[in-house]
């Protein structure tokens, strides 16, 4: 019964996809949003094509390969290193979605480059933390310390609070995840100096300063010690879980639906626990 109810799942993976593919041609005329690029075999097999950061997205996408072997979805990891134009590929529909950002972050791009991406589940969440090369305790941060975070407008919003919530700063009431600067900062009583730069220069450069902010998930792929912080964000808020991101043309792509159902089980729930020791956490 197993093996034909795995064939089933697959006839029916392959009609919902015939139908999408009818429906695209029918109303290509209407609409200049790309469709799904995810592509079927012969033997009705489903193939996505995805981006996900090497730790722990591309991990967390093989732990559940058998499960979508079994519904008859393959994954093609494109690439497992993040750059720029992640967001640009999902939206042009070169590849079917990727597996590195939460919500905010991708309202913030769609309003900046008039894209319609959308998040689907709510899979893990990845803490911020401030780390030192020199310092070993909050405590020793000098005043006039330098302190580089993130640049874009969500993140710096989750850094600014992280060092309010450390104590180091108080911000103004009306900072918001779609205004978060520097000038947000209404006292400063160390004198600090907070550099916002790109997320992947931070790490490289992080010698440069007396602390930094930065995801667990970025000091893993390093090979740095994800418990060897100064302060640790509070914030377990699921507007900043880790989601798949995907053209809305693309939010109803069947195998993709079955897919973040996949994500979203005690199997997965607990391979993240196992794996990550807390420095990742489900966000389900």
């Amino acid at each position: 019964m197993k093996l034909v109810k795995s064939k089933m799942v697959k006839l029916l993976l392959s009609s919902a996809f015939a139908v999408a593919l009818a429906a695209t041609v029918a109303g290509c005329g209407s609409s200049d949003k790309p469709e799904a690029e995810s592509e079927e075999s012969a033997d009705g097999t489903v193939t996505l094509t995805c981006l996900a950061d090497a730790t722990p997205h591309a991990e967390i996408l093989r732990c559940i390969e058998d499960d979508l072997a079994a519904e008859g979805i393959k994954l093609d990891i494109v690439s497992e290193e993040w750059d720029a134009t992640w967001n640009e590929q999902v939206e042009n529909g070169d590849v079917d979605f990727h597996y590195d950002a939460y919500v905010p972050y991708l309202d913030e791009w769609n309003a900046s480059n008039n894209g319609h991406l959308v998040g689907l589940g709510s899979i893990h969440l990845e803490p911020l933390v401030m780390c030192s090369e020199t310092l070993s305790s909050l405590d020793e941060l000098p005043d006039g310390a330098t302190i580089a975070i993130k640049e874009d407008v969500t993140n710096q919003y989750r850094c600014l609070k992280l060092l309010e919530q450390a104590g180091l700063i108080t911000l103004k009431s009306d900072i918001s995840l779609s205004n978060a600067d520097t000038s947000y900062i209404e006292s400063n009583p160390k004198n600090l100096e907070i550099v916002a730069m790109d997320a992947d220069v931070i790490l490289n450069t992080r010698q440069d300063f007396d602390a930094y902010i930065t995801n667990t998930n970025r000091l893993l792929e390093a090979g740095l010690d994800p418990t060897d912080y100064l302060v640790r964000e509070d914030s377990t808020e699921s507007q900043f879980a880790n989601v798949i991101c995907v053209n809305e043309a693309n939010a109803n792509n069947p195998a993709i639906l079955k897919m973040v159902e996949l994500l979203e089980t005690d199997k997965v729930r607990d391979f993240i626990n196992d794996t990550y020791d807390g420095a990742v956490i489900p966000a389900f």
